[in-house]
């Protein structure tokens, strides 16, 4: 199995777990007491529309579709940006969920994990806390 394992929950952005399906997508922090997955979605975008624009998109995409037949690919991506306007950039952040379980943060073997494979994120650990709430 190829999975990536760590033995502590994610304090920052680049520490998490990348989980999605190219159109939805959560980076998963993990934790014991508390569970965070940021969330991003690729409907979400910066930027006010732009109702003051001095281009045509109809002809920066035909510029970006000649671009690509001449297999400029970076100056093709430029042209794309006339059509989005100013900061304007996908999958921008569409919230945190939080998950609380309430049991504190004592535990012993704490695994956070990412199975590559079946595409699972998942988070192992003992608790020796009380059976009963």
């Amino acid at each position: 199995m190829k999975r990536l394992t760590y033995r502590k929950a994610a304090v920052q952005w680049a520490e998490a777990l990348p989980l999605g399906n190219g159109r939805i997508g959560a980076m998963h922090y993990g934790g014991v007491e508390r569970e965070l997955f940021q969330l991003n979605e690729d409907t979400l975008w910066s930027g006010p529309p732009n109702r003051d624009r001095s281009y045509d998109d109809k002809e920066s995409l035909r510029k970006v579709r000649q671009l690509i037949d001449e297999q400029k690919y970076g100056e093709a991506t430029d042209e794309t940006k006339n059509m989005f306007g100013p900061y304007a950039q996908g999958y921008m952040p569409l919230g945190d969920l939080m998950i609380h379980h309430f049991q504190g943060n004592d535990c012993r073997r704490y695994e956070r994990m990412l199975n590559i494979e079946e595409a699972i994120s998942s988070i192992v650990y003992h608790w020796s806390g009380p059976t009963a709430w």
